[in-house]
């Protein structure tokens, strides 16, 4: 029998693709599933290298996911989430840069706070990057002009975790350009990043309820990378990506007297057991235009 050429096996790949809106059973077949998506011949643009690796450690990270909630998952959703982070460059992994979250049926990929920062540090060479919350014990005060910004920040308390009472936050961002300094401080206030919560789909669940302050420090470094990086191909896609996880619409009063049902919205992480957790709770989000502008866009 004549042995099997490397694109006949291919084209068998291609067609054993299985639909899209089939859930997935179990890691091993998520990740059977992603390992015939990525030979798709327009599954991603580009093949980065350690592809492999990449597909393992996304794999890996689901495993965070209790099996019944992975079931829920369709094989469509997943396949967007690894391409996603795929296209973006910054990886679902071990370090945190980026993270899963399940809606409905779907799995979905955002980029994180230290995806920001990771990012940052890949368009601007040997960058330094400084991001605080502030409250109002602490002592901060910035100064900038002819592309040259200047800062002092004491915190009164290093170790708090009170994040609700942050009164605001800062972004640093200082890097060298053909033997030129550049430097820039990019303050948000506390009103502006509970307008981003009170926007995000999971305003109440997920990553905005287990790491509170890992979210407030990814609005401040967002609106930093949208005046640093504008016209730069790489970070807006990011950014338009990362729209996705909030509503920016502007909803009219009638609209507005609706809610939401976030109940299916869960974190991969379901260690933590979420108050009044019955099978019959309901819990409702205002739909709200909470960071939005007249043209649907967001202003932070």
């Amino acid at each position: 029998m004549p042995e099997t050429t490397q694109t006949e096996q291919t084209e068998k790949q291609i067609v054993t693709l299985q639909p899209a809106d089939l859930v997935v059973k179990s890691i091993k077949d998520l990740t059977n599933d992603l390992r015939i998506a990525v030979e798709q011949p327009n599954f991603i643009s580009h093949r980065p290298d350690k592809l492999p690796d990449l597909l393992l450690s996304f794999a890996y990270q689901c495993k965070n996911m209790k099996p019944e909630e992975l079931a829920k998952c369709t094989r469509g959703s997943v396949r967007e989430a690894f391409k996603t982070s795929l296209d973006v460059g910054v990886p679902v992994d071990a370090r945190g840069l980026a993270y899963l979250t399940r809606y409905g049926n779907e799995l979905t990929y955002h980029i994180g706070y230290k995806g920001l920062v990771y990012k940052i540090k890949q368009l601007r060479q040997g960058a330094v990057v400084e991001v605080h919350l502030v409250y109002k014990e602490d002592t901060f005060s910035y100064e900038s002009g002819s592309g040259i910004a200047n800062y002092t920040y004491k915190s009164a308390n290093p170790f708090r975790d009170d994040f609700q009472n942050a009164i605001g936050g800062f972004c640093y961002i200082s890097y060298f350009k053909n033997g030129r300094e550049y430097s820039s401080v990019t303050t948000v206030s506390k009103k502006e990043i509970d307008e981003a919560r009170r926007a995000s789909k999971a305003g109440a669940y997920g990553p905005w309820k287990n790491w509170q302050g890992e979210m407030m420090k990814k609005v401040v470094v967002r609106r930093a990378c949208k005046i640093e990086f504008i016209g730069e191909p790489e970070m807006e896609t990011i950014l338009e990506n990362d729209n996705n996880e909030y509503d920016f619409t502007q909803p009219t009063p009638a609209e507005r007297a609706k809610s939401v049902n976030y109940a299916a919205v869960q974190p991969l992480d379901n260690s933590e057991v979420l108050p009044e957790t019955a099978e019959n709770t309901v819990i409702e989000a205002e739909t709200t235009g909470a960071g939005g502008t007249e043209n649907g866009e967001d202003n932070w």
